[in-house]
């Protein structure tokens, strides 16, 4: 007992003799901790959100995309092609689809507006693709059928692109260079809570306008789709996963080189 009330002591002693030294040991103690609780705090929450945002899909949606049939870079991949996206379509059970095609030359491509830049990436889609989103417009409008019939040159853009342009609080109606051709935008997607969209600023442009930029070589073309209400999705993807192979003459003891993909990451939504 004398040696533990000596050993408060001496440590009383010590803290008074070395009370800015103890002051600094203490709050660093504080702010390490209190550190480890705001990443475990975020860590939670953005793993809240995301199993929200994954609800938010409603369950019946699906991205069917062509993958390699082993894991070889290398590997053959059947493409998607017009004529999937129809048979797809026409498929009991199939309430809509609608293609996204991604500029590949590289994961984000630079918009430009003046001297400023911005990142983002880039999807070409259609009018359908609205049955995927989860956030309103903003500003303007979504791509419309006659945007796509004709291959406009016209854009709808991420809020935050449009910040970092500096297009204004009007920016519908004026010009932005994308792969050295100029587009008109006309809408802007308002802010979104997905962190997926937070992370890749996307930016929207017409399907055939898309395939004109690219022209006819290395498409990587992926469909997406809703089915009915009452359809059970797991079914659906065994449906599409038979139908796809034996249109791209894939025997059933062959490896599959074109499946259905869990449902799609949560995008955004037109009014």
């Amino acid at each position: 007992m004398f040696m533990l009330i000596e050993s408060v002591r001496a440590a009383a002693e010590a803290v008074v003799a070395h009370a800015m030294r103890s002051i600094l040991t203490a709050v660093g103690i504080a702010i390490g901790v209190a550190s480890i609780v705001a990443v475990i705090t975020f860590m939670e929450g953005a793993e809240r959100s995301l199993k929200a945002q994954m609800g938010g899909l409603g369950g019946n949606g699906l991205t069917i995309a062509a993958v390699a049939a082993d894991d070889s870079p290398f590997a053959q991949v059947p493409t998607l092609t017009q004529a999937d996206l129809a048979l797809v379509a026409s498929m009991d059970g199939i309430a809509s689809v609608t293609p996204g095609l991604v500029f590949p030359l590289q994961p984000y491509v630079e918009l430009r507006y003046g001297t400023a830049t911005a990142s983002a990436l880039i999807t070409g889609t259609t009018h359908g693709y609205q049955h995927f989103d989860t956030t309103a417009l903003a500003h303007g409008r979504f791509l419309s059928v006659a945007d796509d019939q004709r291959r406009r040159r016209v854009c709808v853009l991420a809020s935050e692109i449009v910040d970092s342009l500096g297009l204004g609080d009007e920016p519908i109606g004026k010009h932005v260079t994308l792969a050295g051709e100029s587009f008109r935008v006309i809408g802007v997607l308002g802010p979104s809570d997905s962190l997926l969209s937070m992370l890749t600023s996307p930016a929207y442009i017409p399907y055939n306008t898309m395939q004109t930029l690219l022209g006819t070589e290395g498409n990587e073309l992926s469909l997406m789709a809703t089915v009915t209400e009452g359809t059970d999705l797991e079914a659906m993807r065994g449906r599409l996963q038979s139908v796809l192979r034996r249109a791209h003459n894939i025997g059933p003891d062959e490896p599959a080189a074109t499946r259905p993909l869990p449902p799609s990451a949560p995008t955004r939504r037109t009014p």
